[in-house]
């Protein structure tokens, strides 16, 4: 079990948030990665209802489908494979709404696949598919990331991963940047890909998805690190955070 409760200190990436009850926080539920744990949940409460507006849960399942069709060497999931990824996701949800009724003095709101997927994420993700159609260093990037999932899950090949990011990274992106969700609690460091796009590194290879940045910068706060590393800083909570993370 981690415990941070004398430092009162979290690590973050990217701008520092407020914490002045003037941002939302945001959590996207990645549906099988264990981390997020009911003790994730509890202290991300916690954290909300002191420090931010509201709380906003997303769980992300519809991507490890995309995982699944990999594993057999497949670009698209079957049916069986997006019904039992979604099947994961509502048992997720029943976890998160159980642990957020119980926690006073929270705003909260829980979202699914359906809730966010729209026009403006299918675009998104035609011009990432697009830009990954061709050899590219974004495209290298991405595949180097899906390389080390794939090495530790067994998979061959590579490539097919990319569909998992194709699925859910235009998502994000509009999480982020159109619904103005610029803090997000996961339970370890997220992907450089935001924060190369606000500094438009990938603004040849997307430009729509650069263009919507706007000048906004993303706030990761990472509840896995017990002290600031090499790519976080440390900001004060004015209260002790307990139980954070559960290994």
């Amino acid at each position: 079990m981690l415990r941070r409760t004398s430092s009162q200190t979290i690590a973050y990436a990217g701008r520092r948030p407020r914490l002045d009850k003037s941002e939302s926080l945001f959590v996207g539920y990645s549906a099988r990665n264990r981390r997020f744990t009911r003790q994730f949940f509890l202290a991300a409460a916690q954290l909300a209802a002191r420090c931010f507006d509201s709380l906003t849960v997303a769980i992300l399942d519809v991507p490890y489908a995309f995982n699944d069709a990999a594993k057999r060497g497949e670009s698209n999931p079957s049916p069986a494979e997006f019904a039992r990824v979604r099947q994961i996701g509502d048992e997720r949800e029943r976890m998160v709404k159980r642990v957020l009724h119980s926690s006073p003095g929270l705003t909260w709101s829980l979202l699914r696949w359906e809730d966010l997927e729209d026009s403006s994420v299918r675009n998104l993700r035609k011009e990432l598919t697009w830009a990954l159609r061709k050899p590219s260093e974004l495209r290298f990037e991405l595949l180097e990331s899906a390389s080390n999932w794939a090495g530790s899950a067994g998979v061959v090949s590579s490539a097919e991963l990319l569909g998992f990011q194709i699925a859910e990274l235009p998502l994000l992106l509009s999480i982020y940047y159109q619904r103005s969700l610029l803090v997000d609690l996961y339970p370890g460091e997220l992907t450089p890909f935001f924060f190369d796009l606000e500094a438009g590194r990938w603004s040849h290879e997307l430009p729509t998805a650069t263009a919507i940045t706007g000048g906004q910068r993303l706030s990761l706060i990472d509840f896995a690190s017990a002290a600031p590393t090499a790519s976080t800083q440390a900001v004060g909570v004015d209260f002790p955070l307990e139980e954070l993370v559960s290994r």
